[in-house]
């Protein structure tokens, strides 16, 4: 972990604590286990593997508000998500999350005040945010990431994007010009992006952490279609999220799309069962090493079960069985079994069991 030739990097997928899903649990006559155990306990699993992290960023469903009443509310988006500052931001820095990624379908649902209310309370508490700004060039605006490592300097770029939807247009989602809102995704500008910063850096890695594609499905062709353009355009790394729910994981180029992580942190009641989907995120972990004056990259990638009714609102690192499970899963998505087995490194850790890709 977290050393001077070392870097951690760590990526999150979908995170909310849920306090609509516990309204709604109060309707059904359940339990709000949001008041019964606080907001901490539905990530205690994974505060130690966290808190030596060199950088963690997580996609951030909800806005951080006390508005009482969205402008959508009485629109056909029935998920209307605000958080409480003071509980979020509290198990936010026990998890030791440094940066929000705010490109998402859900970061304006309490309209463009609800935005920057959310981007006030990060930056009171000293969390960075991409994805999402007070203006479009903040929204596009890439984090920097950079450690010495021996002799050389590692840097990343990462942003964040929300691929285009009507539905999502029509709500003002998106930042335009001096307009608050959330980064539209853009082929030209994060062609422009990677352009200038690798003309100051040719070895800077540039990462992109897009929202993309339907629920509850396997990755669509659009996706595909899209992570590959992404890749020509000089993109080095994708690692994306929104379907809640893991999807396949494939080079292309010589180059990692990890097209979804899933949920993080999601606190409702849940789809897998009833849809039949398996219950499984991941927890996808960026190390970088320098060995013998050159840069080693790798991505560790934790399954852990977040079916909420199997856990009991407390997500974890996958058993052996269960890792086994989401290996087959894995093997059954690749064009065949054999790519898989020669381009994947099973293993396992003090956290939990891992999958290992070369970058």
């Amino acid at each position: 972990m977290k050393s001077d030739n070392n870097v951690d990097i760590f990526f999150l997928g979908d995170t909310y604590f849920g306090e609509w899903h516990m309204r709604l649990r109060a309707k059904k006559g359940q339990h709000n286990i949001l008041e019964e155990k606080g907001y901490f306990h539905f990530g205690k699993n994974f505060e130690e593997i966290l808190g030596d992290a060199d950088e963690t960023l997580m996609n951030l469903e909800c806005s951080i508000t006390d508005i009482e009443v969205s402008p959508l509310k009485g629109t056909e988006k029935t998920h209307l998500y605000s958080a409480r500052e003071e509980g979020t931001i509290a198990a936010f820095k026990k998890l030791n999350i440094t940066t929000a990624m705010l490109a998402n379908n859900h970061a304006v649902d309490y309209g463009k005040a609800g935005l920057i209310d959310t981007i006030n309370a990060l930056e009171n508490a000293g969390i960075k945010y991409i994805g999402g700004g007070r203006n479009e060039e903040e929204a596009a605006r890439p984090i920097i990431f950079e450690k010495k490592l021996g002799t050389k300097t590692f840097r990343a770029a990462i942003s964040a994007s929300y691929n285009y939807g009507v539905a999502s247009d029509n709500y003002g989602f998106y930042a335009k010009g001096n307009v608050p809102g959330v980064n539209k995704k853009s082929l030209k500008k994060i062609a422009a992006q990677i352009k200038k910063y690798k003309t100051l850096d040719k070895d800077l890695m540039y990462i992109v952490s897009p929202h993309w594609g339907p629920n509850y499905v396997w990755r669509t062709f659009t996706q595909q279609k899209q992570g590959e353009e992404l890749i020509s355009a000089g993109v080095d790394l994708i690692v994306g999220h929104s379907a809640h729910m893991i999807q396949e994981i494939e080079y292309y180029k010589n180059k990692l799309i990890i097209y979804s992580i899933g949920n993080f942190l999601i606190n409702g009641n849940g789809e897998y069962k009833r849809r039949r989907l398996p219950p499984y995120s991941f927890i996808a972990r960026l190390n970088v090493q320098n060995i013998n004056d050159e840069f080693v990259k790798k991505m560790i990638i934790y399954p852990i079960l977040v079916d909420n009714m199997a856990t009991d609102f407390t997500p974890r690192f996958v058993n052996e069985k269960e890792f086994f499970h989401v290996r087959d899963i894995l093997r059954s998505h690749e064009i065949s079994t054999d790519i898989f087995d020669a381009q994947v490194k099973l293993g396992s850790d003090k956290f939990g069991h891992y999958f290992e890709y070369n970058i």
